[in-house]
């Protein structure tokens, strides 16, 4: 059965998506990064400062 005109082989489907897993790890990993920023900030700003 010959293969359909215009379809990617599955070579070019793997590495299309190995590239999109690439860039959602990428993006994973900077909302990790300002989570944890946001989580700092909120646990910095929670604490008392003895003063009051």
């Amino acid at each position: 059965m010959p293969r359909r005109p215009g379809r990617p082989k599955m070579g070019d489907r793997v590495a299309t998506l190995e590239v999109t897993v690439e860039e959602i790890k990428g993006t994973l990993g900077v909302l990790l990064q300002q989570m944890q920023q946001l989580l700092q900030r909120s646990n910095s700003n929670n604490i008392p400062d003895g003063s009051v």
